[in-house]
């Protein structure tokens, strides 16, 4: 699932892309990467059998990565609305 994600992600990585959707156009669309990065953190954590800490430090990462971007969204945001 996460690799359908990312094919039209690779696919619009491009200058040319980028100008032909949009800037607005293309930003709405490459924030599907949060998704991908968050289901391939736990299709890793699902495809390990033993339950060893790689792959819970790999999906701790990847959700303080998350955490930190929607915090600073919402930060501006606030900014932005007053």
């Amino acid at each position: 699932m996460c690799f359908l994600i990312l094919v039209p992600l690779a696919v619009t990585s491009n200058a040319t892309m980028i100008k032909r959707l949009g800037g607005a156009a293309w930003q709405r669309l490459h924030r599907w990467v949060y998704l991908a990065a968050a289901g391939a953190a736990l299709h890793f954590v699902m495809l390990v059998k033993a339950w060893p800490a790689e792959p819970f430090v790999y999906a701790a990462i990847v959700a303080g990565l998350l955490f930190f971007r929607v915090a600073e969204g919402t930060r501006k945001a606030k900014h932005k609305n007053k």
